[in-house]
């Protein structure tokens, strides 16, 4: 499958906790005039209860790689903090018009971002 490449903008961002315990991040993105995507989505650590000898105790778990996903995320950008992002303009790979985002890019750059070979990479021991 081809991919595409469009403008365009980060209309919002979240960075918390699923109902299930999972921290995660979203980009909602908008390119394409009339197509809205989410970037992201990849857990960073889960919080779960633990049955300890009779009483329920709050267990927490990082997952590897997450500072340095975040941190590559806002490099691509171009900003320094979280807040930063919503309102900056991107350059998004996708698989369709209305498919997956697969990577993000810098607005001027050729500065891109997917998180997918990002996690290959980390596997392989680069």
């Amino acid at each position: 499958m081809s991919e595409t490449i469009y403008n365009g903008i980060i209309t919002y961002t979240k960075l918390g906790i699923e109902d299930h315990g999972l921290l995660t991040f979203t980009l909602g993105i908008d390119f394409d005039e009339h197509a809205h995507c989410g970037f992201g989505g990849c857990s960073f650590g889960a919080s779960y209860l633990e049955d300890d000898s009779g009483k329920s105790v709050r267990k927490y778990r990082n997952y590897p790689y997450t500072s340095e996903l975040l941190m590559r995320v806002l490099e691509t950008v171009g900003v320094g903090t979280w807040e930063e992002l919503k309102g900056k303009y991107v350059r998004v790979k996708t698989n369709s018009r209305l498919g997956k985002i697969i990577a993000i890019g810098h607005i001027m750059k050729e500065k891109w971002f997917n998180i997918e070979e990002f996690y290959k990479e980390k596997e392989s021991g680069y």
